[in-house]
């Protein structure tokens, strides 16, 4: 009888050496190190251009409102004056601000919302409703009721009873201690506020997100207090005009080249006699345009 001898077939083993592994790994880190930043910024011009079309809209209801009122622009309210959703639902009062005056124009909560509104900085107890009641809500939209900063001077602000205050309270000499001092005649501004007094609306900011990348630091030095609003988008910050552009500004310098309220209004424009005349008015168009 032949015997069949069965032969033993031997198999290498398949996979990968260590090193190999190693190489894949380093591969796969770099690339995620040179992509994951793209995506990133990716996902954050998503955000910008979300804020963009929030602050657009915002906007065309202002001049709508205004549209209804005799032309006659909203009441112009502080930031913690205001009672957001949130707040006007843990404190039982209701919502105020300027979001709640255009609302009927709006009919969406969320167009007051920017998509990068990081809410409070924690450590403290902000303040809502003029300091009446404490903020709710995880952001800046929860607890004031949108999250765009309006520059109220642009708003109809209430006849003052006593000297001016704040923006309005400059008197000959104050642009030498203060250079970016609004040059003004002490009187107070139209109430309510015309759009026809608005001289340069393209230059005219009129809200933009609440803190800016340049904002991280107040001029006092240190970083932004416990309990205050936490800054948004990282590299810049969207700004709506008075004519109803968007702008993305990159930068403080960029910020301050435009007007901070109405400009060339002969009626509070200073006299020529006075040592802080400004050919070109007296808004902060003028205060800031030295020359």
């Amino acid at each position: 009888m032949q015997h069949r001898h069965n032969k033993h077939r031997t198999y290498k083993q398949q996979g990968f050496t260590l090193i190999e592994l190693l190489v894949v790994i380093a591969i796969i880190s770099i690339l995620a190190a040179i992509l994951f930043p793209v995506f990133a910024t990716a996902k954050e011009k998503g955000r910008q251009a979300v804020c963009q079309s929030n602050l657009k809209q915002f906007m065309g209801a202002i001049i709508m409102y205004t549209n209804d009122y005799d032309e006659k622009m909203p009441l112009s309210i502080s930031g913690n004056a205001q009672v957001g959703p949130a707040t006007a639902q843990a404190a039982g009062i209701p919502e105020f601000g300027v979001h709640a005056e255009i609302m009927p124009y709006v009919k969406n909560s969320g167009v007051f919302k920017c998509p990068d509104d990081p809410g409070f900085k924690p450590g403290a107890t902000p303040k809502c409703g003029g300091g009446a009641v404490t903020c709710a809500g995880d952001t800046i939209a929860d607890a004031y009721g949108t999250s765009y900063k309006f520059t109220k001077e642009n708003f109809s602000i209430f006849p003052s009873t006593k000297p001016p205050v704040g923006n309005y309270n400059c008197t000959t000499g104050c642009a030498q201690t203060n250079p970016k001092a609004k040059l003004l005649s002490g009187q107070d501004p139209p109430f309510p506020m015309p759009i026809a007094f608005f001289q340069r609306p393209a230059e005219t900011r009129v809200m933009r997100c609440f803190v800016a990348p340049w904002e991280e630091t107040p001029a006092g030095g240190g970083p932004i207090p416990a309990g205050k609003p936490a800054v948004f988008h990282p590299d810049g910050e969207m700004m709506t005009f008075m004519d109803g552009h968007v702008k993305w500004v990159k930068s403080l310098d960029q910020e301050n080249s435009y007007c901070n309220g109405p400009t060339y209004s002969p009626v509070r424009a200073l006299p020529p006699s006075d040592p802080n005349y400004k050919a070109n008015g007296d808004g902060s168009c003028g205060a800031e345009r030295v020359g």
